[in-house]
């Protein structure tokens, strides 16, 4: 999971906490969809806590900006870890990935979730 963290991700990527401001990912997602000519969708990626925020959100954007479509993708990450007592246990994170097209993609018919 440490390899995964240290990747640097795509500028279009947005990477939701559970204490994110919504008002700042939204200006986010407007200047990227919007604003600029650069992008033509934006990934939101939420675990666990965060992953009521990363509804609200796509739910926003979807009654601003016209004509936006979604695919939605809900996955699991297993994690490792060390207790006090030096016993190695298992914990499963539920993670949500929210795709918002200004276009649906040409394989949308393929695509589960969208």
């Amino acid at each position: 999971m440490a390899d995964q963290q240290d990747q640097e991700s795509p500028k279009n990527e947005l990477r939701v906490g559970k204490l994110s401001s919504v008002g700042r990912q939204l200006g986010f997602i407007h200047k990227l969809l919007v604003e600029s000519e650069e992008y033509d969708y934006v990934i939101m990626r939420g675990a666990g806590g965060a992953i009521p925020k990363v509804v609200q959100i796509a739910d926003i954007c979807w009654r601003k900006i016209k004509g936006l479509s979604s695919h939605n993708e809900i996955t699991t990450l297993s994690e490792e870890f060390t207790t006090k007592d030096g016993e190695t246990r298992e914990r499963n994170i539920i993670m949500m990935k929210v795709t918002l097209y200004k276009q649906p993609p040409e394989n949308h018919n393929e695509l589960v979730g969208y």
